[in-house]
């Protein structure tokens, strides 16, 4: 049911800024500063149209009140062109749909293509077409007297000058309706959907959407599964986001000059263009240290009887001895090192708590574990505070399977300690249905109020999630329209481990890949 499970050390001490209350006799002046770009939709028709035939080389067809398209040796290419103006300066296209009206009605694929809108006019003939760039997106299908929709976001970035060719494969021409088509009077139409960029690209997506990213079992390398979009696959489409679980077990060198391990130069390297979402994890992987550079550590707590699952057998620090400080030498150093890492870190402590205590059956130790993962994690949000730490987000990460809602009430660390909220969701058996269903399980509780109104404002993260062999193909194929009706969820990272059922296919790699070149899955940092 879950990969791995994540356990206790818990970070995050308030900081709170008290603000100082100024009271005047004179009203001060109207704020008139301008507010953030609100979302709107912008709606354009052509400005320019016309279609180039092969049948006649210097023919122009500017004038007709057709775009005919269709397919070799008599091909033909309609073209259109566009003025958008109107997004406010800042703000984030975040769909944009060409529209023309069909005449035809037709089985064969018609595609929307970029092409340059200095390279041609009304009165450009087929020997002087200008050459066609990305095929954007296709329709598998035209109806007769409807429109025809194309997904045209990735050229569209905001105000500016846009054009298209629409060419189409059957065995006869497709027409669509010119802007000197009187009798129909529906020229094509170019629609933009706006939203306000987000006021900090490291806390989720600017501009919507969801980062699109990775963990592979044991932090092995994530670049060979780096993949070109469909029908591109010249340059690699790099991970949004990556994944990194380590322990303060993980140390080097000898006293005074001992230091930890990780972050790594691969991690520096990887996170130059993309996210690391980094967990450090309550187990140690092997003992656990007794001393930090002459500093004295409190010895494990030792889960080790024949009802302890898997992934929890081993050595732990207590999440209490975490809160009252006896870990701080290794927590300063690990504050130090991500303080000079170089790029971006969404951190969590011990994740999947819930995982971490569903198999104890002494109460008392599943509270005290408990209320210590919540006390842990503010005292290490304190620690990174005070030494300078700025360049983390926190990410509060459950398993979310759970249906005790006093194991996620009473670990909660609050929400002035929390930036995201995540889980880790799968459907080894593929009995859910879709991807939509598997992610809105724990979604849903947190709408409807699991860990109050506060944590309803936070980013939401799917930090492992994945999909029986069975369904990978089918789930991925809806997972981006899945997620634009999930839209807090703002990043998702499949969990691809070799040995487990919901390791990637090869189909399934391709249909994650593909899922990608949806643009709201798009949002590279």
């Amino acid at each position: 049911m879950h990969a791995a499970s994540r356990s206790a050390l818990a970070l995050l001490a308030v900081l709170a800024a008290a603000g100082a209350l100024v009271l005047t006799r004179t009203p001060p002046e109207p704020d008139r500063t301008p507010g953030p770009p609100t979302a709107g939709t912008l709606v354009t028709r052509t400005v320019e149209d016309t279609y180039v035939t092969a049948l006649g080389g210097t023919a122009s067809r500017g004038g007709e009140p057709r775009l005919r398209a269709g397919s070799p040796p008599r091909e033909h290419q309609a073209l259109v062109k566009f003025t958008v103006a109107g997004v406010p300066a800042g703000a984030c296209p975040v769909e944009a749909r060409l529209r023309l009206w069909s005449h035809t009605a037709a089985d064969a694929a018609t595609a929307a293509h970029t092409v340059d809108p200095a390279r041609w006019r009304e009165g450009t003939a087929w020997r002087d077409r200008p050459p066609l760039g990305e095929a954007l997106s296709s329709a598998g299908s035209l109806p007769g007297g409807g429109w025809a929709v194309f997904d045209v976001s990735r050229a569209v970035t905001g105000d500016g000058t846009f054009s298209f060719a629409v060419t189409h494969a059957g065995p006869g021409p497709a027409d669509f309706a010119a802007r000197e088509d009187r009798g129909t009077g529906r020229p094509a139409e170019l629609e933009v959907r706006y939203a306000a960029a987000g006021p900090d690209d490291r806390l989720a997506p600017a501009c919507g959407g969801a980062w699109w990213g990775l963990y592979r079992s044991g932090n092995a390398d994530v670049t060979p599964y780096e993949t070109g979009r469909p029908g591109d696959r010249t340059e690699p489409r790099r991970f949004d986001a990556f994944r990194r679980y380590y322990s303060l077990s993980q140390i080097t060198g000898t006293a005074p000059e001992q230091t930890l391990l990780w972050p790594t130069a691969q991690d520096a390297e990887l996170a130059r263009d993309r996210v690391l979402f980094l967990q450090i994890d309550g187990r140690c992987f092997g003992p656990c240290p007794s001393s930090f550079n002459g500093h004295a550590l409190p010895g494990p707590a030792v889960f080790d009887d024949p009802g302890t699952p898997p992934d929890f057998t081993g050595e732990w620090i207590r999440p209490g001895d975490v809160a009252a400080g006896r870990f701080d030498p290794l927590l300063n150093a690990a504050a130090d090192r991500l303080k000079a890492f170089p790029g971006r870190i969404v951190l969590d402590l011990s994740s999947e708590i819930d995982t971490q205590v569903e198999w104890m059956t002494d109460r008392g130790l599943r509270d005290s574990w408990t209320a210590g993962y919540r006390d842990m994690w503010r005292h290490v949000h304190a620690l990174f505070t005070a030494r300078g730490v700025t360049n983390v987000r926190w990410n509060y990460v459950v398993g979310g399977f759970s249906g005790d809602d006093s194991v996620y009430t009473s670990s909660y660390p609050g929400d002035a300690y929390v930036d995201w909220i995540s889980w880790d969701p799968y459907d080894s058996r593929c009995s859910y249905g879709s991807a939509r269903a598997v992610l809105n399980r724990f979604y849903a509780r947190l709408e409807a109020g699991l860990l109050g109104p506060g944590a309803r404002g936070k980013a939401y993260g799917i930090m492992e999630f994945g999909f029986g062999k069975a369904c990978q193909e089918a789930y991925f194929r809806d997972l981006a329209d899945d997620l634009k009706r999930l839209p807090k969820i703002r990043a998702v990272l499949y969990f691809d481990r070799p040995s487990a059922e919901y390791a990637l296919t090869p189909a399934g790699r391709r249909g994650y890949a593909d899922a990608a070149a949806d643009p709201y899955l798009d949002r590279r940092p």
